[in-house]
């Protein structure tokens, strides 16, 4: 292992000791080197922070994480986030995309949540974990609800700041307390998402909300197997569950629902927010009982039913 990354012996979902490597590839050869210039544009990436560094993939088998083993360490984590991916191209990309839906998406998200907490306006505290450029915010913000936001890119905290969203720090998320969190795309990012959930679990109110939404790792194994870092997302084979250096945590329900309930939350079926059933539901009520179940999800939910390779969850906590 070089210099510019750590490594993680435990699974950081559970802390268990018994992880087996699955996979494991260099860098700084193809196919992973190419994969690389292509998603970071070439010319970005510094292989020679790569040199010699394998991407390592082990299993976890208490909780069932798939997560890479050798992470970067905070010097690399910089130079990925606010040099390899371009603040500037970043900002005009986010410009140019069609937002129609996704403003839908979160004008659906944020009144379910109000109507499911029987709140509204400034009586509804909010944080956008990990706020990406605000969007959410500003949605949330324009229902009138009292809402903070936070971001690691200086870059995308500085534009939020910009467009009128209230921005915190990460060791400030302590000092308040929340009705919702929401963390969208978030944890497979994060080296201790342990950790990092029972610190915001710290900063729900009693019968506060937490929703995770992840890649879905459901069948990451077999995608593998294909080995096809071409796939684009949405694919059959698609790996961008596990994305190297990026998504360095892969989650399935088990283990997202395993580091909930260390922290003391529970799930809890949220119209308009939490992700349909599975194949885990399908094999315990059986196929014409799952697909039931499914409609009825998408009969009370006023979001499409997405299937799309995201997982998303909400947590409650004990009043």
């Amino acid at each position: 292992m070089n210099g510019f990354f750590v490594r993680r012996d435990r699974c950081p979902c559970c802390a268990a000791a018994t992880a087996a490597v699955i996979c494991r590839s260099r860098y700084e050869l193809d196919p992973l080197r190419s994969y690389l210039t292509s998603f970071y544009g070439e010319g970005r990436v510094e292989f020679d922070c790569l040199n010699e560094q394998e991407y390592v993939l082990a299993e976890c088998k208490l909780c069932g994480l798939i997560f890479q083993q050798e992470i970067p360490g905070d010097l690399l984590m910089h130079k990925l986030y606010e040099e390899w991916i371009d603040p500037a191209k970043a900002l005009r990309a986010h410009h140019e995309k069609p937002k129609t839906d996704q403003c839908h998406q979160y004008a659906t998200e944020i009144y379910g949540i109000a109507k499911y907490l029987r709140r509204t306006g400034r009586d509804l505290q909010l944080l956008d974990f990990s706020m990406g450029w605000g969007l959410w915010c500003r949605i949330a913000q324009d229902y009138g609800c009292d809402v903070h936001g936070t971001e690691y890119s200086r870059s995308r905290s500085d534009y939020a700041r910009g467009m009128g969203v209230e921005v915190i720090a990460y060791e400030e998320i302590g000092d308040h307390r929340y009705d919702f969190i929401n963390t969208e795309q978030v944890f497979e990012h994060i080296p201790r998402p342990h950790e990092t959930f029972s610190y915001l679990k710290g900063s729900l109110k009693p019968n506060g909300i937490l929703k995770v939404a992840v890649p879905d790792g459901h069948g990451i194994k077999g995608r593998l197997a294909r080995w096809r870092w071409t796939a684009p997302k949405g694919d059959a084979d698609s790996l961008n569950a596990v994305a190297p250096l990026e998504h360095i945590n892969c989650f399935g329900r088990h283990s997202l629902c395993r580091m909930a309930e260390d922290a003391g939350l529970a799930p809890v079926d949220l119209p308009g927010v939490s992700s349909p059933p599975t194949r885990s539901l399908e094999r315990r009520l059986g196929r014409a009982g799952a697909l039931i179940h499914a409609l009825y999800w998408r009969l009370r939910s006023s979001r499409p039913f997405r299937s799309g390779g995201r997982l998303c969850m909400a947590f409650r906590a004990r009043g």
